[in-house]
């Protein structure tokens, strides 16, 4: 992983970083070219921001303030909680642009290390689940396995979706991801049936490991979502019939070794006559009120 960041040079150009306070747009480029990790979410050395800025903790505090409000283009600049701080554009620009003007995609050792970078931040500092809102659409699919453990906790994204095209550290103009209000029926890996069946193994696996986030592995979103397609195709009532299976097959309650993907988890290797020795049998759970996909579209994640 390289060690240096990348600023595209057309944030010079930016009209809304332009009309930055010279000490914001300086803080910013900092805190972007400071970052100890891929997805620009980190706890900053703020004793050499003070430095290099001239700036006390309050001095600080009003620019981080300054950065925080929304531009016309919809994201701030940056975002700060309990000591970090998120540039949140900083993640698609990592890359670089294609001939197309559009950044490059991550690579499989890229989504390691936001994986990586998402496991170590506390589970309380919740720019990480704002984080994952935010690039958790169809112009990220790479992400989605990565991202959805860390979706839950927030019913919706205090920022608007992440843009494809834009300028520097921030996003300009351009097309935005799927937003909360974009239709996704069918078709395109989109089926909110399906979704909500990766939802729902990614949760499960979250609860059992004690809300640890989902461990380092690369499986093509693809292949996941092709995984949920077949149990929800040979389980419509997975919820119900699956989660006692799935939690036992997560602690190790089987000879089989507990699923790292959904495309690992086969229900028929989990048997009464494959469970080890005094392993609880699985059970049932009571069905839930609403659907996995009314809930989804009660959170605006679907219409």
């Amino acid at each position: 992983m390289a060690s240096y960041r990348i600023i595209s040079p057309t944030l010079w150009q930016d009209p809304e970083f332009r009309e930055l306070p010279p000490l914001a747009g300086y803080m910013l480029v900092q805190i972007r070219l400071m970052a100890t990790n891929i997805i620009a979410l980190y706890k900053p050395d703020w004793e050499l921001i003070g430095e290099l800025t001239r700036l006390d903790r309050d001095g600080r505090k009003a620019v981080l303030a300054e950065l925080g409000k929304p531009k016309k283009s919809g994201s701030p600049w940056l975002l700060h909680e309990d000591g970090y701080a998120w540039v949140v554009n900083g993640f698609r620009h990592e890359f670089g642009f294609g001939d197309n003007g559009l950044p490059r995609r991550p690579s499989g050792q890229q989504i390691k290390a936001v994986e990586r970078a998402l496991a170590g931040i506390p589970r309380h500092v919740t720019l990480v689940q704002q984080f994952a809102l935010y690039y958790a659409c169809p112009n990220y699919p790479e992400l989605g396995r990565v991202l959805i453990p860390y979706r839950r906790g927030i019913d919706t994204p205090s920022i608007h979706p992440a843009r494809e095209t834009g300028s520097g550290t921030g996003s300009g103009t351009g097309t935005p991801c799927a937003s909360s209000s974009t239709k996704t029926r069918g078709g395109g890996m989109k089926d909110p049936n399906v979704r909500a069946v990766m939802d729902w193994f990614y949760g499960r696996w979250s609860a059992v490991n004690g809300g640890q986030g989902f461990p380092v592995k690369s499986v093509p979103y693809p292949k996941e979502y092709k995984a949920a397609e077949r149990i929800l195709a040979s389980y419509p009532d997975y919820p119900t019939k699956l989660t006692g299976l799935l939690d036992g097959a997560l602690a190790g309650h089987y000879f089989a070794a507990p699923p790292d993907c959904i495309a690992n988890f086969k229900p028929s290797r989990y048997t009464a006559g494959n469970r080890k020795q005094g392993a609880p049998p699985p059970q049932e759970v009571a069905p839930q009120e609403k659907s996995a996909v009314e809930l989804m579209r009660e959170r605006g994640e679907v219409e």
